[in-house]
Protein backbone atom coordinates (compact mmCIF):
# COMPACT_ATOMS: atom_id res chain seq x y z
CA UNK A 1 0.00 0.00 0.00
CA UNK A 2 3.12 2.29 0.76
CA UNK A 3 4.44 1.50 -2.26
CA UNK A 4 1.37 2.55 -4.30
CA UNK A 5 0.56 5.67 -1.89
CA UNK A 6 4.56 6.68 -3.26
CA UNK A 7 3.23 6.34 -7.16
CA UNK A 8 0.94 8.23 -7.43
CA UNK A 9 1.64 11.30 -5.19
CA UNK A 10 4.74 11.55 -8.00
CA UNK A 11 1.75 12.21 -10.33
CA UNK A 12 1.76 15.69 -12.13
CA UNK A 13 0.44 17.53 -14.93
CA UNK A 14 2.83 17.72 -17.26
CA UNK A 15 2.26 20.83 -19.98
CA UNK A 16 5.42 20.46 -21.64
CA UNK A 17 7.32 17.01 -22.84
CA UNK A 18 11.32 16.76 -24.12
CA UNK A 19 11.87 15.86 -27.52
CA UNK A 20 15.66 14.70 -26.53
CA UNK A 21 14.74 12.25 -23.89
CA UNK A 22 12.07 9.80 -25.02
CA UNK A 23 11.06 6.71 -23.31
CA UNK A 24 11.55 3.89 -24.88
CA UNK A 25 8.80 2.07 -26.86
CA UNK A 26 9.09 -1.47 -26.04
CA UNK A 27 8.24 -0.15 -21.81
CA UNK A 28 5.56 2.02 -23.24
CA UNK A 29 4.17 -0.83 -24.90
CA UNK A 30 5.16 -3.37 -22.32
CA UNK A 31 3.36 -1.18 -19.63
CA UNK A 32 -0.32 -0.27 -21.94
CA UNK A 33 -0.42 -4.19 -22.14
CA UNK A 34 -0.01 -4.58 -18.39
CA UNK A 35 -2.63 -2.16 -17.30
CA UNK A 36 -4.82 -3.98 -20.25
CA UNK A 37 -4.58 -7.20 -18.67
CA UNK A 38 -5.59 -5.37 -14.86
CA UNK A 39 -8.25 -3.40 -16.03
CA UNK A 40 -11.58 -3.90 -14.71
CA UNK A 41 -14.84 -4.20 -17.93
CA UNK A 42 -18.18 -4.60 -17.27
CA UNK A 43 -19.56 -7.98 -18.77
CA UNK A 44 -15.34 -7.57 -20.33
CA UNK A 45 -17.08 -5.77 -23.22
CA UNK A 46 -14.11 -3.01 -23.57
CA UNK A 47 -16.16 -0.31 -24.87
CA UNK A 48 -13.28 1.94 -26.12
CA UNK A 49 -10.28 1.95 -28.44
CA UNK A 50 -7.08 3.47 -27.75
CA UNK A 51 -4.95 4.86 -30.75
CA UNK A 52 -1.56 5.31 -29.68
CA UNK A 53 0.39 7.74 -31.45
CA UNK A 54 4.50 7.55 -31.15
CA UNK A 55 7.07 10.05 -31.53
CA UNK A 56 7.24 9.40 -35.25
CA UNK A 57 3.39 10.97 -35.83
CA UNK A 58 3.89 14.44 -35.85
CA UNK A 59 1.36 15.58 -38.13
CA UNK A 60 -1.84 13.28 -36.42
CA UNK A 61 -0.52 15.17 -33.34
CA UNK A 62 -0.56 18.41 -35.24
CA UNK A 63 -3.71 17.63 -36.04
CA UNK A 64 -5.19 16.51 -32.41
CA UNK A 65 -3.93 20.03 -31.44
CA UNK A 66 -5.81 22.23 -33.52
CA UNK A 67 -8.69 20.49 -33.05
CA UNK A 68 -8.01 21.19 -29.43
CA UNK A 69 -7.55 24.88 -29.47
CA UNK A 70 -11.05 25.65 -30.96
CA UNK A 71 -12.02 25.11 -27.23
CA UNK A 72 -11.60 27.69 -24.79
CA UNK A 73 -7.86 27.49 -23.20
CA UNK A 74 -6.57 24.86 -25.69
CA UNK A 75 -4.09 27.16 -26.90
CA UNK A 76 -1.67 26.18 -23.44
CA UNK A 77 -2.44 22.43 -24.21
CA UNK A 78 0.96 21.36 -25.80
CA UNK A 79 1.17 18.12 -24.43
CA UNK A 80 -0.36 17.10 -27.26
CA UNK A 81 3.07 17.05 -28.45
CA UNK A 82 4.36 14.29 -26.01
CA UNK A 83 6.24 11.29 -27.25
CA UNK A 84 3.58 9.19 -27.07
CA UNK A 85 -0.38 10.26 -27.60
CA UNK A 86 -3.35 7.74 -26.69
CA UNK A 87 -6.52 8.57 -27.91
CA UNK A 88 -9.41 6.90 -26.59
CA UNK A 89 -12.61 6.51 -28.55
CA UNK A 90 -15.74 4.89 -28.74
CA UNK A 91 -15.71 1.34 -30.06
CA UNK A 92 -18.57 -0.92 -31.47
CA UNK A 93 -18.01 -4.17 -29.80
CA UNK A 94 -18.60 -6.85 -32.47
CA UNK A 95 -16.81 -9.77 -30.70
CA UNK A 96 -18.25 -10.04 -27.57
CA UNK A 97 -17.29 -12.95 -25.32
CA UNK A 98 -19.20 -16.39 -25.39
CA UNK A 99 -21.77 -15.41 -21.76
CA UNK A 100 -22.36 -12.10 -23.63
CA UNK A 101 -23.80 -14.45 -27.22
CA UNK A 102 -25.49 -16.29 -24.80
CA UNK A 103 -27.25 -14.15 -23.21
CA UNK A 104 -27.90 -12.04 -26.75
CA UNK A 105 -29.53 -15.22 -27.95
CA UNK A 106 -31.66 -15.33 -24.97
CA UNK A 107 -33.39 -11.95 -25.77
CA UNK A 108 -30.64 -9.66 -24.04
CA UNK A 109 -29.68 -6.58 -25.99
CA UNK A 110 -26.82 -4.55 -25.56
CA UNK A 111 -26.26 -0.66 -26.94
CA UNK A 112 -22.43 -1.29 -27.15
CA UNK A 113 -23.16 -4.30 -30.35
CA UNK A 114 -25.52 -2.37 -32.21
CA UNK A 115 -23.95 0.21 -34.94
CA UNK A 116 -26.86 2.89 -34.31
CA UNK A 117 -26.57 2.96 -30.77
CA UNK A 118 -22.69 2.35 -29.41
CA UNK A 119 -21.91 6.08 -29.00
CA UNK A 120 -24.53 7.43 -27.06
CA UNK A 121 -22.76 4.90 -24.50
CA UNK A 122 -20.80 7.54 -22.57
CA UNK A 123 -21.04 7.15 -18.72
CA UNK A 124 -20.36 3.68 -18.51
CA UNK A 125 -17.70 3.99 -21.34
CA UNK A 126 -16.34 7.12 -19.64
CA UNK A 127 -15.74 4.94 -16.43
CA UNK A 128 -13.32 2.67 -17.90
CA UNK A 129 -11.22 4.70 -19.90
CA UNK A 130 -10.40 6.25 -16.37
CA UNK A 131 -9.92 3.19 -14.96
CA UNK A 132 -7.75 1.79 -17.48
CA UNK A 133 -5.73 5.87 -17.59
CA UNK A 134 -5.26 5.80 -13.71
CA UNK A 135 -3.83 1.72 -13.66
CA UNK A 136 -1.53 2.90 -16.77
CA UNK A 137 -0.62 6.08 -14.64
CA UNK A 138 1.08 3.78 -11.87
CA UNK A 139 2.97 1.84 -14.27
CA UNK A 140 4.11 5.13 -15.44
CA UNK A 141 5.40 6.36 -12.22
CA UNK A 142 7.38 3.10 -11.69
CA UNK A 143 9.03 3.49 -14.70
CA UNK A 144 9.46 7.52 -13.53
CA UNK A 145 7.62 8.50 -16.81
CA UNK A 146 5.40 11.63 -16.44
CA UNK A 147 1.91 11.92 -17.97
CA UNK A 148 -0.98 14.25 -18.65
CA UNK A 149 -4.50 14.23 -19.42
CA UNK A 150 -6.52 15.67 -21.69
CA UNK A 151 -10.42 16.10 -22.17
CA UNK A 152 -10.73 19.67 -24.36
CA UNK A 153 -12.14 17.61 -27.19
CA UNK A 154 -15.80 18.71 -26.49
CA UNK A 155 -16.13 20.29 -30.26
CA UNK A 156 -14.88 16.96 -31.37
CA UNK A 157 -17.16 15.06 -33.89
CA UNK A 158 -16.29 11.74 -36.12
CA UNK A 159 -14.43 11.72 -38.48
CA UNK A 160 -12.72 14.99 -37.66
CA UNK A 161 -9.24 13.17 -37.08
CA UNK A 162 -8.22 11.61 -39.93
CA UNK A 163 -6.76 8.48 -38.16
CA UNK A 164 -10.01 8.07 -36.02
CA UNK A 165 -13.05 5.94 -36.94
CA UNK A 166 -14.80 7.74 -33.87
CA UNK A 167 -15.20 10.69 -31.65
CA UNK A 168 -12.23 11.20 -29.00
CA UNK A 169 -13.23 11.37 -25.96
CA UNK A 170 -10.13 11.25 -23.98
CA UNK A 171 -6.11 11.67 -24.48
CA UNK A 172 -3.27 10.75 -22.14
CA UNK A 173 0.39 11.57 -22.65
CA UNK A 174 3.31 9.98 -21.42
CA UNK A 175 6.98 11.40 -21.83
CA UNK A 176 9.55 13.00 -19.41
CA UNK A 177 8.84 16.73 -18.57
CA UNK A 178 10.96 19.05 -20.29
CA UNK A 179 13.05 21.02 -18.32
CA UNK A 180 11.76 24.71 -18.39
CA UNK A 181 8.44 23.39 -17.68
CA UNK A 182 9.25 22.31 -14.30
CA UNK A 183 9.49 25.85 -12.55
CA UNK A 184 5.99 26.57 -14.08
CA UNK A 185 4.73 23.32 -12.93
CA UNK A 186 5.80 24.19 -9.32
CA UNK A 187 4.73 27.83 -8.98
CA UNK A 188 0.89 26.47 -10.46
CA UNK A 189 0.32 24.05 -7.92
CA UNK A 190 0.25 27.20 -4.92
CA UNK A 191 -3.13 27.83 -6.61
CA UNK A 192 -4.54 24.60 -8.11
CA UNK A 193 -5.33 22.59 -5.61
CA UNK A 194 -8.66 20.32 -4.95
CA UNK A 195 -11.72 20.54 -2.56
CA UNK A 196 -11.79 20.16 0.86
CA UNK A 197 -12.25 16.28 1.42
CA UNK A 198 -15.37 17.49 3.79
CA UNK A 199 -16.92 19.02 0.20
CA UNK A 200 -16.28 15.79 -1.15
CA UNK A 201 -17.39 12.77 1.06
CA UNK A 202 -20.51 12.83 2.67
CA UNK A 203 -21.14 9.54 5.20
CA UNK A 204 -24.94 9.19 5.89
Amino acid sequence: MDNIEKLLSKRKQVRQYSVEIIPNLEDVNRIINKAYDLVASKQSLVPYKITVLGPHKKEEKQELYNLSVKNDGGHGNENIFAPYVLCFTNRLVDNPNLSVKRKVAKGHRYDLLDPEKYRTRGMEVGVEVGMFAKILTLYCMEYDFDVSYLLCFSDSAINKLSFLEDKLIFSMQIGYQKSSDIKDKFLKDADEYKPDITEIVEWL
